[in-house]
């Protein structure tokens, strides 16, 4: 269709361009829909690739913060745990979001935020019971925010 619209505007053949204008259009009220889901899949993938990302970063820091309070004679144990544990469903997130299975990402998602959220409170709790040095407790209170952010991201979903 291409070249016979090329050529219709070439020679200016008003006739010409219209059939090609109502071939065009003819099969897009069938494509409308198509690309519609197309482009709410592909926001729902990015979002869900962005949320991932922040997932694992968050965990990350809250790794860090953990190595941090150790030498402050601080038990760590439950952290630790919820780390690991925010680790492995993050990742299945993302496995199943890969397997388009969005359904089960989404029900995983929903324990992930849980788990962020016990972490945040773990930490909250240990800013209250012990006195910290300074910068460390900065960083604490910096995780738990940021826990607290991104599971509310989350919950957007």
């Amino acid at each position: 269709m291409r070249t016979e619209l090329a050529s219709a505007l070439r020679v200016r053949n008003n006739a010409g361009i219209e059939l090609a204008n109502k071939k065009v259009h003819a099969p897009s009220p069938e494509f409308a829909p198509i690309i519609q889901n197309h482009r709410a899949r592909s926001s729902l993938d990015i979002l869900l690739g962005q949320t991932i990302d922040l997932g694992i970063g968050v965990l990350t820091r809250s790794g860090m913060v953990n190595a941090n309070l150790n030498p402050c004679g601080i038990d760590t144990t439950r952290a630790e745990e919820l780390v690991m544990k925010g680790k492995t469903e993050i990742l299945a997130v993302k496995n199943l979001s890969h397997g388009r299975d969005v359904a089960r990402a989404r029900a995983l998602l929903s324990e992930f935020t849980n788990t962020l959220i016990t972490l945040r409170d773990i930490y909250r709790g240990i800013l209250v019971e012990v006195d910290l040095p300074h910068s460390t407790a900065h960083g604490v209170l910096s995780v738990a925010r940021s826990l607290d952010v991104t599971a509310s991201q989350i919950g957007a979903l």
